[in-house]
């Protein structure tokens, strides 16, 4: 359905290379599963960097398929952003009219409209799809009810695509949108969703650190507990680029840990800013500065510590920083990518940087890795029953416990499409309102 091709793509930002699959014709998927047309519709006023970067204008001259046929969802924030943008929208033909374009009733959404943004680019490039909006705020519980109403009969989606993750998606299995999406798949479903924009290793933008605990000693910041080693001499990673979220995973089944973890921040004199301790129900903690008017960000120069409990097993971590970037001291890692976006039956899109100048993607043209697309691999430790992936209690990297997935799936060119009411604004840092809802800007895959 999609022409790709492996490419060697470089870093922008690093000399090495590493090998993505790369979209060399988009081959639009609502586009080539349609049917051909006879019908002159509406033109979008849309530029269209990726549809002419990924040669999907191209698609739809050549093989007259635009996508009638096939109902293409979207999952974002809203539909429209509370000014009119979405009727501005349709005045000019950047999105049709109902019956094509409908939301399901009462899942509008209401924020800052990068649902229709993203409606926009689908409606460029299939303009016969059907197209349908439900909002992704609400939790992920909601979520997951969204993706079954858009899979049901009453809005029958062959392709559901979503440009978000939650902060609260257990990184290790799979978590309550991945179990809705494995329903989907099971019934033929396509389901694409954004790989983030958090930062890779190869373009030295990781602010990721994953691994198995290493007992670095008792804690030198609290009374007791064992501190995590994140390199050798190294008992805390430093801030390199500011953040407000900073978390810690470990790999205790999500929902009923054992192991008891707590993750502490603090300035370049280990001084306590924040810190997040004791039992909370999942495998996880977080820290989030935003609520301090002061302070409303973890700066460069702080630290981040996480403290095992003495007598909690060690188990294998993933620390954090959702925006923010780690020391090379540190050691950070590979493995931006995890949640729904890193599920085994998700089509995981990174993104590559557009040519310059704009042209179509090809076998000779060198492809850049985007400097802050997310990069995998996805370890796991649970199969989708929560049963622990053979052998049982193998939680350890280094014993080579758990598998690993080769996420993402895919890269595309992060092209940022504009309507005339300006729809696809970036949110700031690229969080909205919702505390676990974290939103990449329109256009990065």
């Amino acid at each position: 359905m999609i022409a790709c091709l492996p490419r060697r793509a470089r870093s922008r930002q690093a000399g090495s290379s590493t090998v993505v699959l790369t979209f060399l014709t988009l081959l639009p998927l609502a586009a080539l599963l349609g049917t051909a047309t006879a019908q002159a519709p509406s033109v979008s006023p849309l530029a269209g960097e990726g549809d002419r970067a990924h040669r999907a204008d191209w698609v739809r001259d050549a093989y007259n398929v635009k996508g009638a046929g096939v109902t293409v969802c979207v999952l974002s924030d809203s539909i429209d952003n509370g000014n009119g943008a979405l009727a501005e929208a349709r005045r000019v033909h950047a999105l049709p009219p109902e019956p094509q374009l409908t939301a399901v009733l009462g899942e509008e959404g209401s924020a800052t409209g990068e649902g229709a943004a993203m409606l926009e680019i689908i409606h460029k490039i299939a303009p016969d799809a059907k197209l349908v909006f439900a909002t992704a705020r609400g939790g992920t519980d909601h979520v997951a009810a969204n993706i079954r109403t858009l899979v049901s009969p009453t809005y029958g989606c062959q392709i559901i695509v979503d440009d978000i993750f939650f902060r609260d998606e257990p990184p290790f299995q799979d978590g309550a949108i991945s179990i809705a999406i494995n329903e989907a798949a099971a019934k033929g479903v396509l389901v694409i969703s954004a790989a983030g924009n958090y930062g890779n290793y190869a373009a030295g933008t990781s602010g990721t650190w994953e691994g198995d605990f290493v007992d670095g000693g008792p804690s030198p910041i609290t009374t007791s507990g064992i501190a995590h080693r994140f390199a050798p001499g190294k008992l805390y990673a430093t801030l390199t680029q500011a953040t407000s979220l900073i978390a810690v995973y470990w790999n205790d089944e999500w929902s009923s840990p054992t192991s008891n973890y707590a993750l502490f921040v603090t300035d370049a004199n280990n001084a306590v800013i924040a810190y997040q301790a004791g039992r909370t129900g999942f495998a996880y903690q977080y820290v989030d500065a935003s609520a301090d008017l002061a302070r409303p960000k973890f700066l460069p120069g702080d630290r981040i510590w996480v403290i095992k409990g003495a007598r909690s097993p060690a188990r294998y971590l993933r620390i954090s920083t959702l925006g923010g970037q780690i020391d090379a001291d540190a050691r950070p890692t590979e493995g931006s990518v995890f949640g729904h976006s890193a599920a085994s039956n998700v089509l995981s899109v990174g993104a590559v940087d557009l040519p310059s100048p704009l042209a179509a993607y090809s076998r000779d043209r060198e492809i850049v890795v985007n400097s802050r697309t997310a990069d995998g691999k996805r370890r796991i430790f649970y199969k989708a029953d929560k049963s622990p992936i053979p052998p049982p209690g193998n939680l350890l990297k280094g014993t080579n416990g758990g598998s690993s997935l080769l996420k993402p799936d895919l890269a595309a060119g992060a092209a940022n499409s504009r309507n005339t009411a300006d729809l696809a604004q970036d949110v700031a840092d690229h969080e909205v309102a919702e505390p676990d809802l974290v939103q990449f800007p329109v256009g990065l895959p």
